[in-house]
């Protein structure tokens, strides 16, 4: 019952127009509720810098949502399935990183609304703006590059795990985390909001948080890992760390 049920609503069993309404139909109403989430908290939907936001985010999210369900929708059906052994410390970590992102907007909002704190100046939000986007276009070529390429940690037994060293991979052991940080600094400041900086930087400290814990995981249980840990010495940020 459930295996039909699943296969019912797979993106790999449907026409490619239908995939690309579930798209829109999936994209549109999370950037509708970003923007209601931003503009409430403002109490005015006159607010340049977070329509700036919300147009340039939502755009690369379908698009690069769009390629994913037309170049390999059966992955994308398997990324949005639950999986079994995700480590509970990712699950609450994953959970912590969802609210908080709703909490940066929030302040953002209260921010813009009552001018708590100045104004970030538009020629840094303009510059900011496009970095807010760019974990989404890597994690994209990560999924290309991975199959392994999940929500979750932990040994996938079901797919047999194997160390993968193309692609992003080739750089640093986490680029995806390395690029999502720049969500985490440059929403911020693209939506003018020096205030919002603070929910950002505890993004910031979860995503470093999770890359270690991670990457102990993964070189204690993933075989293989710990030798190409060797060979690709930094986590996050090459020659840093």
């Amino acid at each position: 019952m459930n295996t039909k049920k699943k296969n019912k609503f797979a993106f790999a069993d449907k026409s490619l127009l239908v995939r690309v309404l579930l798209i829109i139909l999936i994209t549109l109403p999370s950037i509708a509720f970003f923007g209601v989430v931003l503009f409430v908290s403002a109490w005015t939907i006159n607010w340049f810098k977070a329509w700036a936001f919300l147009i340039v985010f939502g755009l690369v999210s379908f698009i690069t949502s769009l390629i994913a369900v037309i170049k390999d929708p059966g992955l994308v059906d398997y990324r949005m399935a639950k999986k079994p052994g995700v480590q509970k410390w990712d699950l609450i970590i994953v959970k912590i990183l969802g609210l908080n992102t709703f909490i940066l907007l929030i302040v953002a909002g209260l921010d813009e609304r009552f001018q708590l704190l100045s104004d970030v100046p538009n020629i840094i939000s303009f510059i900011a703006l496009p970095f807010t986007s760019l974990y989404v276009i890597i994690q994209l070529w990560a999924g290309t590059v991975n199959k392994h390429f999940e929500g979750g940690v932990r040994i996938q037994e079901d797919r047999q795990h194997t160390v993968i060293q193309t692609g992003p991979y080739k750089i640093v052991r986490h680029l995806f985390y390395s690029t999502f940080i720049f969500f985490w600094l440059a929403a911020p400041l693209a939506l003018g909001s020096f205030l919002a900086l603070f929910p950002g930087l505890l993004g910031v400290f979860l995503l470093i948080y999770r890359t270690a814990k991670e990457d102990k995981f993964l070189q204690e249980n993933l075989k293989g890992y710990k030798e190409y840990s060797e060979k690709v010495k930094y986590r996050l940020i090459p020659g840093i760390w």
